[in-house]
């Protein structure tokens, strides 16, 4: 019984110390390759159809047109007291968070700050 605890505990050993050691090719692995800022290792426009599927179709067309490259980070939908239905979408783009609303039909009707012209008189840096 104690051999067979003592030839268990040397592979154990020859284990632990094999599993530690340096792999021998220096390619990167899964845990190796960090995630960007605007994608979670490939899955953003996964992401992002998942999340627009609560909105309408023109919604969703649009806003993958508008802005292709962005993450959404939330969705809310509101109807207003004429009762048109309003999406806005907050999402990060080129690393800055923005917001932009589309009416039910896809029509933009509150523009992002960056797509916003500059009133005359404010300096842009």
């Amino acid at each position: 019984m104690r051999q067979l605890l003592l030839a268990g505990a040397g592979v154990l050993g020859l284990m632990l110390v094999a599993g530690c050691a340096n792999k021998e090719d220096n390619t990167p692995t899964y845990l190796d390759i960090p995630p960007t800022e605007t994608d979670t290792m490939g899955m953003q426009p996964l992401l992002n159809d998942a999340k627009l599927a609560t909105t309408s179709p023109p919604v969703r067309a649009a806003f993958l047109h508008d802005f292709p490259n962005a993450g959404i980070s939330t969705i809310s939908m509101k109807v207003t007291t004429t009762g048109e239905t309003l999406y806005r979408i907050t999402f990060i783009q080129n690393g800055q968070a923005d917001i932009v609303v589309y009416n039910d039909s896809g029509r933009i009707v509150e523009q992002p700050a960056s797509l916003a012209p500059v009133p005359p008189g404010v300096r842009v840096p």
